[in-house]
């Protein structure tokens, strides 16, 4: 019996992929493009979401809160649509102050 076990994990070694991500870390989940949309959107929502577990699957997925109220969001996400974020706030632009004009100097 012990000889079959590790014939078995001698062949089918699977080493577990240690995940990039803990809990409690802000992330950002990626955004899902039309083909035909422009390409100078973000990729990236707005919304600062928060790890509230990391599963061990086959690959990696994570299971988010929202930042703002702690519900937890149903379904999982993988790895690969999930960003980690440094700065956990978004700064929008309201409105511009200053235009600077740009003048040249032609040679004619």
């Amino acid at each position: 019996m012990d000889t079959n076990k590790i014939k078995f994990n001698t062949q089918f070694n699977d080493t577990l992929y240690e995940p990039k991500l803990n809990i409690n870390d802000k992330v950002r989940i990626s955004k899902y493009k039309h083909v035909f949309s422009k390409g100078y959107t973000p990729n990236w929502t707005t919304e600062i979401f928060t790890v509230s577990k990391v599963l061990q699957t086959n690959p990696v997925t994570c299971q988010l809160k929202d930042g703002s109220s702690d519900n937890i969001i149903l379904g999982g996400f993988y790895e690969q649509e999930i960003k980690l974020t440094d700065f956990p706030d978004t700064f929008l632009v309201e409105r511009i102050i200053k235009k600077l004009e740009i003048k040249y100097l032609l040679n004619g």
